[in-house]
């Protein structure tokens, strides 16, 4: 019997939140269907992000390789073909086509990612605040001779939220984390685990330098210091891209007088289980994360890992699973985004969350004073998102989305038909009769 073909286009061996969303999602995939669906995987880059996340000598990464193509192109068209990438590049090439994206972190969806979304039967977002966003977002159509409105580009697809899961597999409490932080002597550690994106001093979007400088502003000239780690890349792990953040971070350390308050470089792959290990190391306290995110995924493996407190903001994909009541949200306001920090995607006249960085500082300073009370709330939050948020949920939600948005896959069958008897030719003895 022949099984529908499903293929799947996404950046699946990458080292990146997109690469983790793809394993994530296939693993779920496989699991939901893998007996039933030709499942394939049709791997992309993802910017300058390395390859090789996918480890052979795992069974569930080993279950993913072997269902790679590759062939270039598609052999036939898929019954199902499901593309992970940003929305301009979703393209139909399935009898059903299903988009998945973080979208975006501001409040508009460009044009082109907009006509993205409308080209596929249905999209798949990350959270809330991504489907809010492109259900708000509209453009005039205008015809390019008399420049008159023809017409509105809005959203006229369906979009599901899955939001996703942490692999608890991997991210868990542990008793002892044998990662090395000997060269820190501090005891008590924030950490920030982001991309250094582009933008001047306090407008990259995971607003890297606001962090730093609040952390400084807040403890210079303290007689006692936390420190601060910085686990950061460019997108991959060059040496030239290490000493462009370490001159970074040199400058912005110049923009802040007084004795100041050390912070710590982490550069280079960490394994997921390196990574689980760095978050439970009882020097790291508290995970900073007032970027601007289409989710926010490294607040939540850090919170089903360690169960600590995190600071946030109050904007983004990341509400869909930090508590209000269980975690820090620091105040800040909503403005237009700086032009150092536009691109295609993150348009000029949208709008982000800018933190405030004397309201950072205080909070920074609140948190290590006050370390107790907020460490019995990470407690609360992580296990919400050990117990809500975890690879098992997300395979129910995502087989939920499928049974209400995918029809029913028909599949050939052999035609069985019954067996004949034997009919016997009337004897003449019996004819004769009948006369």
């Amino acid at each position: 019997m022949n099984k529908p073909i499903v293929v799947m286009s996404a950046p699946i061996d990458v080292v990146a939140g997109y690469g983790e969303r793809a394993r994530g999602i296939a693993k779920a995939l496989i699991k939901l269907k893998g007996q039933d669906w030709d499942i394939k995987f049709l791997p992309q880059r993802w910017g300058n992000c390395p390859f090789g996340a996918l480890d052979v000598n795992n069974p569930e990464d080993k279950d993913i390789l072997d269902r790679i193509m590759t062939s270039n192109g598609l052999p036939e068209q898929p019954y199902i073909f499901m593309q992970l990438s940003v929305s301009n590049e979703f393209q139909p090439y399935g009898k059903v086509n299903i988009g998945m994206s973080a979208l975006v972190e501001t409040t508009i969806v460009p044009s082109d990612m907009m006509e993205g979304l409308n080209r596929m039967t249905f999209n798949i977002v990350s959270s809330n605040f991504g489907k809010k966003v492109a259900q708000e977002t509209s453009f005039e159509k205008k015809d390019n001779n008399t420049k008159q409105t023809i017409g509105l580009l809005k959203l006229e697809k369906p979009v599901e939220v899955l939001f996703e899961g942490v692999d608890t597999n991997y991210f868990k409490r542990i008793e002892k984390s044998d990662f090395d932080l000997s060269s820190i002597n501090e005891e008590f550690c924030y950490i920030v685990v982001a991309h250094w994106l582009p933008g001047e001093l306090g407008e990259d979007r995971k607003q890297l330098t606001s962090v730093i400088k609040a952390f400084l502003e807040a403890f210079k000239d303290k007689k006692k210091k936390p420190a601060l780690i910085l686990k950061t890349s460019l997108a991959g792990f060059s040496i030239i891209e290490e000493e462009t953040i370490l001159n970074n971070i040199d400058n912005i350390r110049k923009t802040v007088k007084g004795n100041l308050p050390n912070i710590y470089f982490i550069h280079g792959e960490l394994s997921l289980t390196e990574l689980n290990s760095l978050y439970n190391h009882p020097k790291v306290k508290s995970l900073i994360q007032v970027s601007n995110e289409g989710f926010g995924r490294p607040a939540l493996e850090f919170s089903a890992a360690s169960s600590k407190p995190i600071i946030a903001s109050p904007f983004g994909g990341h509400l869909d699973f930090l508590n209000q009541e269980y975690n820090v949200f620091v105040s800040g306001r909503v403005e237009q985004l700086h032009p150092s920090a536009t691109n295609q995607f993150l348009l000029p006249e949208s709008m982000w969350y800018k933190v405030d960085i004397a309201e950072l500082s205080k909070v920074l300073i609140e948190v290590y004073e006050n370390y107790n009370k907020y460490a019995e709330l990470g407690k609360r939050q992580g296990h919400i998102s050990r117990t809500n948020f975890n690879l098992d949920k997300m395979t129910e939600k995502l087989s939920e989305i499928l049974k209400n948005n995918v029809p029913e896959v028909s599949t050939p069958m052999a035609i069985k038909l019954p067996k004949l008897l034997n009919i016997k030719k009337p004897s003449t003895e019996y004819l004769e009769e009948i006369k």
